[in-house]
């Protein structure tokens, strides 16, 4: 005689029937163990869900509960459905949410037991290292909530994301303790690129060492000489850390690299970096606010950082400080990480941190205040526009080739070939053109020029002036948007000749010429 598991027959005659019964009939006398270890107490079913998995029981003791057909029970006295007791049945418990409390942990990664326990990475329970895997006890059908459960032994739990296919946690034990070999940060990994609210154009992700491609590599190895390409391909110390990038229209503008401490409950960010012609944008500042803002989610405490020297105003805009203008409690945190594992900076770099606000602090909406407030002038002289908009002004040495050493050649013209200017070059004005309408969305249009003295007609404004491209070098060139060419038959007289300057780059290095261009992409 078979009957499923955690359930028996009536009795143990062998001519007896044989009930397979997924839940007990109301009215049926129960064991029910309320948790492994327990002895059983008995009880009567008062109802059965619609779905017919799970049984609401009276107990002994006039407390009910609800229980799954997984969780383990017995018959005592089977009462046929026909046979049931004809009073009304209790009301199933409320689904409304409770108000939790702001302290009530989370649980990530999270997949369900046969059991009725729930398995997973939990954060902010006292007594557990965040990360760490928990298995709880069990959930009954009816304190599975959808942001949230509530165990039979009275825990509540916050619930993140399911755990996904294929991505299983290891090592996890009843206790509830587990060596967890995925990166925290991968939870938000999951999530793939997500917009910046109230940002038009940024969005953020965050990956492995494939997140932002080249690009964003290259972004990173343009704030330092020298880079660490373990820390670039996340490879050896830096195997648990992951990259974290900021776009702009699809174009990765900041990159960063970040670790998730659970043990020391500390987030470090051994590199953040800006590209070097979007900067002034406040993108640094933003990417800085949703680092915090991840690491206040994971419930971690201290948010540490290793700056150049010459960075080091930038992060004390961010509320970050050196060591020895740090509290006890950060400089403990730091130094407690470093002693155990060592630091992820690097030489010649500065170790500056602070503490994490509480996790539903507004910080990168205060990051987005502060950068709509510094955004750059509708108009902007010569001068100012470059280091505004993010690029270099090469009007005065005129166009250029960069040999492979690095180093520039100037593009020298013979007398017939020289341009007459008319127009003083301080006279020019970029201005931006850009609108925003009632959603806040940008238009696609951008900077342009204009001039602050009277022009004639047929006088020449401005010179075309930038880093000079060969054929070979425009065809490897990816963004080509702020390439300025000659016409058709120019660039074939040009080509007959062995002229190899048939194209002028003005996206890094240009002049007023290139917000020209800009204003009408």
């Amino acid at each position: 005689m078979r009957v499923p598991a955690g359930m028996a027959s009536p009795r143990d005659d062998a001519d007896d029937e044989v009930f397979d019964l997924a839940v007990a009939p109301a009215g049926s006398h129960v064991l029910v163990w309320p948790s492994d270890g327990d002895l059983p107490v008995k009880g009567q079913v008062a109802r059965t869900d619609e779905a017919g998995g799970a049984m609401l029981v009276v107990l002994e003791d006039r407390t009910e509960r609800w229980v799954a057909s997984e969780q383990r029970w017995t018959l005592a006295e089977l009462q046929p459905e026909n046979d049931a007791p004809e009073q009304p049945p209790p009301p199933a418990p409320p689904r409304s949410e409770p108000l939790l409390p702001d302290d009530t942990p989370i649980i990530r990664g999270y997949e369900w037991n046969a059991d009725g326990t729930l398995s997973g990475r939990v954060y902010g329970k006292r007594g557990f290292r965040d990360g760490e895997a928990i298995t709880t006890s069990a959930v009954a059908p009816a304190q599975r909530h959808a942001t949230y459960v509530i165990t039979e032994s009275g825990s509540a739990y916050l619930l993140g994301e399911a755990r996904q296919d294929g991505r299983l946690q290891t090592d996890v034990r009843r206790s509830g303790r587990a060596t967890v070999k995925e990166s925290l940060l991968d939870a938000f990994a999951e999530r793939g690129e997500q917009p910046v609210p109230s940002m038009a154009g940024l969005t953020w992700l965050v990956g492995g060492a494939e997140a932002g491609g080249a690009q964003a590599e290259k972004v990173m190895r343009s704030a330092f000489t020298v880079l660490d390409d373990n820390l670039v391909h996340l490879r050896a110390q830096y195997a648990q850390a992951r990259r974290f990038v900021l776009y702009s229209q699809g174009v990765p503008v900041a990159a960063a690299v970040a670790e998730a401490h659970a043990n020391h409950a500390t987030f470090e960010v051994p590199i953040l970096a800006a590209a070097r012609t979007q900067r002034q944008k406040g993108h640094g500042t933003l990417l800085v606010a949703l680092l915090i803002e991840v690491a206040a989610q994971l419930r971690l405490e201290t948010f540490v950082v290793s700056s150049t020297p010459e960075a080091m105003s930038f992060w004390v805009r961010q509320g970050l400080h050196t060591l020895a203008a740090s509290s006890p409690q950060v400089r403990g945190a730091v130094r407690a990480l470093q002693a155990a594992r060592g630091s992820n900076g690097f030489a010649n770099s500065v170790t500056m941190a602070r503490l994490l606000p509480r996790r539903h602090a507004p910080v990168l909406h205060e990051a987005v205040e502060r950068v709509r407030r510094a955004e750059p002038p509708r108009t902007m002289t010569s001068a100012e526009a470059p280091a505004a908009l993010g690029y270099e002004d090469v009007n005065a040495l005129g166009n250029f080739s960069l040999l492979p050493d690095g180093s520039r050649r100037p593009v020298h013209y013979r007398p017939h070939e020289q341009l007459r200017v008319n127009v003083a070059y301080s006279k020019l004005q970029a201005f931006d053109t850009r609108r925003v309408d009632e959603r806040g969305v940008a238009s696609s249009r951008g900077w342009g020029v204009r001039c602050s003295a009277p022009i004639a007609e047929g006088q020449v404004v401005v010179e075309v002036r930038g880093r000079a491209l060969t054929e070979l070098e425009y065809e490897r060139l990816g963004d080509k948007s702020y390439v300025v060419s000659f016409d058709d038959k120019l660039l074939e007289l040009k080509r007959a000749a062995g002229d190899d300057v048939l194209y002028l780059d003005l996206k890094e290095q240009g002049n007023m010429m290139r917000l020209i261009n800009d204003s009408q992409v």
